[in-house]
């Protein structure tokens, strides 16, 4: 529907897993923003165990 009014809309595809998230990323050709989707009991509050990222949400320049 947005795009029908030629609102601009952001390229994005779902992963299910480290391997699908590197093929996507790999297709966007440059940065992008990785968004995990977490019960984490509010915004910013996960930390992700294997790296201590604190928050769901990361911009990252490469597919690796």
């Amino acid at each position: 529907m947005l795009n029908s009014y030629k609102v601009s809309i952001p390229i994005g595809e779902v992963a299910f897993n480290e391997d699908d998230a590197y093929k996507i990323a790999k297709k966007l050709k440059g940065g992008c923003v990785v968004k995990s989707q977490i019960l984490s009991g509010g915004r910013g509050m996960g930390t992700i165990k294997e790296t201590g990222y604190k928050g769901g949400v990361k911009v990252v320049d490469t597919a690796e």
